[in-house]
């Protein structure tokens, strides 16, 4: 029945049936664009052949937030693939469908910080699949045009705090063994290519080290904590520095303090108002650990007027968390009942469903000690 419906397409409806085949979990319009678009079919004509290949029932679409997504049934998508390796266009393609996967998670990720992050988090929650293959594919052939390896690590790079704020530990470790060879495609061990100069620059590779890292602390609150080596995190950047940071905190550490300062003092230099604000979160999650009530309220109000002010609702939910901490230790359940359901609000709203869970684990604590 394809086959059939194969042989009644244009040149063009072949092409952009075949190179749709790519994309996981379907696709916008301007993707369709940059990853089928080529000489036989210029970019102003792509709209036009997806409608037909739309009317002939043989690509599907779907509204979205983002505008109309296109997508294939899996036994079209399957006949559509065999067609794109016979016309020899399968490694182009998939070099294009990554390509624009990374720039879009890198045009993605500092909007994840501020009033947009809601909107962004589920954009990336659409290409989720979309992603996943697009780290796969470069990971596998890390010497391909476009430097796969290199590819690699700006996506997990990019999508870190995508994963963390939806609580997707585990694949973000994972991706980050994926994307540094720690660990080949299909679970098997790296291999030892020297990539020269196609590879990553140190400065991305540390990053991503670092970030791998605090993942590993995250996902087994038993491990110790990483500390750098041999200069191994030298280059990475600041937020890479402070989500490690993040991470170790509950963990004994003697120069934390030392660190956290030093940090601050790069946010300041940068005028990165969110680094600052995260900071001072940070601040108060290790006055909280140690005790120290008057720090943990000081920097807490600290950090949730700066992350209102920059309308990032993660900061706030951070902030509810760490003021009902210290108004449930004062004994004013109702202020700390009032911010914890602040903090589930903020939650759901983000859909942030680890976060929800801890936030209602808050509030039963609260009927607990009230007898509710």
């Amino acid at each position: 029945m394809i086959d059939w419906s194969w042989g009644l397409l244009t040149g063009p409806e072949r092409a952009v049936l075949r190179r749709l085949a790519v994309f996981a979990g379907g696709c916008t319009l301007p993707a369709a664009e940059e990853v089928c678009a080529a000489p036989d079919v210029p970019t102003d004509t792509v709209l036009d052949v997806v409608t037909r290949l739309v009317d002939r029932s043989l690509v599907t679409v779907l509204d979205s937030e983002d505008g109309p997504r296109y997508r294939m049934l899996e036994s079209v998508a399957a006949y559509a693939l065999e067609r794109l390796e016979e016309a020899g266009e399968s490694q182009l393609t998939r070099q294009r469908h990554r390509i624009h996967h990374t720039e879009l998670a890198e045009r993605s990720e500092p909007r994840l910080y501020g009033p947009d992050q809601r909107r962004w988090l589920r954009r990336l929650d659409s290409d989720s699949a979309n992603l996943r293959c697009a780290l796969a594919d470069a990971a596998a052939d890390p010497d391909a045009g476009g430097s796969g390896a290199d590819l690699a690590v700006r996506l997990v790079n990019a999508l870190a705090w995508y994963w963390f704020l939806r609580g997707r530990l585990g694949e973000a470790g994972r991706s980050f063994d994926l994307a540094l060879g720690d660990v080949a495609p299909g679970g098997t061990a790296p291999g030892s290519a020297d990539l020269g100069d196609h590879g990553p620059s140190h400065a991305a590779r540390s990053s991503a080290r670092v970030r791998q890292a605090a993942f590993a602390l995250l996902a087994d609150d038993d491990a110790p904590p990483n500390q750098p080596t041999d200069g191994e995190y030298d280059g990475a950047d600041t937020r890479a520095r402070w989500f490690l940071g993040l991470a170790r905190c509950g963990f004994a550490d003697a120069s934390a303090e030392d660190r956290t300062a030093g940090l601050l003092a790069e946010f300041q230099a940068d005028d990165d108002r969110w680094g600052m604000a995260a900071m001072q979160s940070t601040r108060a999650t290790e006055a909280m650990y140690r005790g120290n009530l008057t720090d943990l309220r000081r920097y807490a109000v600290d950090s949730a007027a700066r992350f209102a002010e920059l309308g990032d609702r993660w900061g706030r939910l951070r902030a509810t968390e760490q003021l009902g901490v210290l108004a449930e230790i004062a004994g004013d359940y109702g202020e700390a009942a009032r911010l914890h359901r602040d903090g589930v609000r903020i939650a759901e709203e983000l859909h942030l469903r680890t976060d929800v869970s801890f936030r209602l684990s808050r509030l039963g604590r609260i009927a607990l000690l009230t007898g509710e």
